[in-house]
């Protein structure tokens, strides 16, 4: 297995490297609809963690940012980290 580049990542977003690498394999519709189904309580309940130190910190945006200088096409953590966003999402959790 590959060890994914962090470096690119700015310090005061790498709380989402640890979750972005956990969830980096629910990107489709059907994956997501399995993990909507099956995700424990303490899952979600970190994930909605995650999305208030977003909404706190408002970190969306700097990750908006991030992304547009970072390419998801040409780096993987810039891909997982915007998919870590997808997951929330499906799962109804509020990070913007």
């Amino acid at each position: 297995m590959n060890k994914i580049d962090t470096t690119i990542v700015p310090d005061e977003l790498s709380y989402l490297v640890e979750p972005s690498q956990k969830y980096k394999d629910y990107r489709f519709a059907e994956q997501l609809e399995w993990l909507s189904q099956n995700i424990s309580k303490e899952e979600l309940e970190s994930l909605q963690i995650i999305a208030e130190k977003v909404r706190h910190q408002k970190d969306y945006v700097k990750v908006n940012r991030w992304l547009d200088r970072f390419k998801m096409t040409k780096y993987p953590i810039a891909a997982d980290i915007y998919f870590l966003f997808g997951v929330m999402d499906a799962l109804d959790i509020v990070f913007d």
